[in-house]
């Protein structure tokens, strides 16, 4: 085994990375801090990288002092550059850094790691590691998980690349300064819109009152900001009541600040809204084998959910039938570009295909999307959103995603809408951008070969957010979709949207105002 593969191998097990001396200098520095003002941009470093490193154990640090590294012999004469970027703003919550790396260079595509003064980024030291620290198998880019623990004061990021015969080629360090204060996260920030919300959310026992508190946070830093909902909004407690019921909002939801925020909500219905049934009564736990009478989903859901919201939110949520309860939302930015929110009704979809091509809603869906085209369209929207509860992809199962909603995805792609935005999936996953229909033989860790994600950069980012405050699947790291960013299981977080004349940003905050992943800044397609 080569050196670079032993330092690679090193750098898994938690050791220090490999650091050869001559690219040990300082590039930059760069001060982080809680609500900088908005006119600062995207910081962007292009480092050059060496591939070249001495051999006498000796490195320079990040200020260019010996801490006694291990150097290491490299074979190649080629380095490969690496780009770092720290988001847009550089906003930095806490002591949450989010940032990403790419590189292009053939050959040096085995895998990348980051390290924070010197230690791996997946380290314990940091108080939340969480996947995106890495990439291996092939993948040229990635965005570091957001590390909160890191403390007052200068730190040195460095990123290692290895290509397939294991030489190590190193950035160049980059240095910044992190000075907590006790400023509003928002201090500063323009008042483009936002939206702030989750979808799973209320069940007995579970954590719907600290993502209520939460999301009563960033609405006091966010004055104007609309609350959504993704579905699934209020559970139940036996196989005759999945959810949804005017007792299970009574009980779960009612007491929570989600429902004292109801005037400013776009809410959405899940399956569970439906009691987990079809329409028609013939499939899903409202079978007469599970002696439930004869409820139907239909009727459960205008009985619940219906009434809940109609004349109470910020909307008519939808037509006032249990197959039309979609509709859509537009907002305007301070620079007067419009937005367009989507709120799909998915919950209806579980058992039965009432989505797919053909159905009324795939057909309501067509006709909004093609009255609000964006600007690329010749039309006036400068951004679209697309919510629903049933998830398009996920990292929790194999083969990892529901087919139900695929015909609206790949229909709202056309449209070149920026966000896709989901639950079902009681935990949180960010992709990249992805495309239409899959990818056939695609692979995931600890699956056999199937239809997988296609990346694809004209197609929406796609981000579940099904970490409203139901109980946890706890699968979510199982099994990794190719284009799987950053998988958060196990955490009640709420998501932060906000959107700019020509992009926009998300934001994931646990229940304890942290940064758990971004801020992350995307230009609208």
């Amino acid at each position: 085994m080569d050196a670079g593969s032993q330092g690679f191998l090193a750098s898994l097990a938690g050791e220090q990375p490999l650091q050869p001396a001559s690219s040990m200098r300082r590039v930059t520095s760069w001060t982080l801090a809680r609500g900088l003002a908005a006119g600062v941009g995207a910081l962007v470093a292009p480092l050059a990288c060496s591939s070249a490193g001495s051999a006498d154990g000796s490195a320079g640090g990040g200020s260019g002092s010996d801490d006694g590294a291990t150097a290491v012999e490299a074979a190649s004469t080629n380095p490969c550059p690496v780009t770092i970027t720290i988001p847009s703003k550089s906003e930095a919550v806490g002591a949450s850094i989010q940032l990403s790396v790419t590189q292009s260079c053939a050959g040096w595509t085995n895998a990348m790691r980051a390290y924070i003064d010197e230690v791996d980024c997946g380290s314990s030291v940091y108080a939340h590691p969480v996947s995106g620290c890495d990439t291996t198998g092939g993948a040229q880019n990635f965005a570091t998980s957001t590390w909160v623990g890191v403390s007052p004061g200068q730190h040195t990021l460095v990123v290692n690349n290895w290509n397939a015969e294991g030489v190590v080629s190193e950035s160049e360090p980059v240095t910044f300064t992190y000075t907590p204060t006790t400023v509003s996260p928002d201090a500063g920030a323009s008042t483009d819109p936002v939206l702030v919300g989750a979808g799973d959310i209320a069940m007995w026992g579970g954590g719907a009152a600290a993502t209520g508190n939460e999301l009563q946070i960033l609405v006091d830093h966010n004055p104007g900001a609309m609350v959504f909902t993704l579905g699934d909004d209020a559970y139940g407690s036996d196989n005759c009541d999945q959810g949804g019921s005017p007792a299970d909002y009574a009980t779960n939801y009612t007491p929570t600040k989600w429902s004292s925020l109801i005037g400013r909500t776009l809410p959405m219905p899940g399956n569970h809204e439906y009691d987990n049934c079809d329409l028609s009564n013939t499939v899903g736990p409202c079978m007469p084998s599970e002696k439930c009478g004869t409820l139907d989903g239909s009727s459960w859901v205008m009985n619940g959910y219906w009434p809940y919201f109609n004349g109470h939110a910020a909307v008519t949520p939808g037509g006032g039938t249990a197959a039309s309860l979609h509709y859509s939302y537009d907002f305007t930015t301070t620079g007067g570009k419009k937005w367009h929110y989507v709120s799909l009704d998915s919950g209806m979809c579980f058992y039965t295909d009432n989505c797919s091509k053909g159905s009324s809603e795939y057909s309501w869906l067509n006709g909004d999307l093609a009255a609000h085209t964006k600007t690329s369209h010749g039309g006036a929207y400068a951004g679209i959103i697309v919510g629903t509860h049933i998830d398009r992809w996920d990292s929790a199962g194999c083969p990892g995603g529901n087919g139900h909603v695929s015909d609206m995805f790949d229909l709202a792609y056309t449209y070149e809408i920026d966000l896709w935005i989901d639950g079902h999936v009681h935990g949180y996953e960010r992709f990249g951008q992805l495309g239409q229909g899959c990818k056939s033989g695609a692979t995931a860790s600890g699956c056999p070969s199937f239809c997988g994600p296609v990346a694809d950069s004209k197609g929406p980012v796609v981000i579940n957010l099904g970490s409203g405050g139901a109980d946890d699947w706890s699968g979510l790291n199982k099994h990794p979709l190719p284009g799987s960013i950053a998988r958060i299981p196990s955490t009640y977080a709420v998501g932060r949207i906000r959107m700019h004349d020509a992009s926009w940003d998300f934001t994931l905050y646990d229940t304890n105002d942290n940064v758990i992943d971004g801020m992350v800044t995307y230009d609208v397609h």
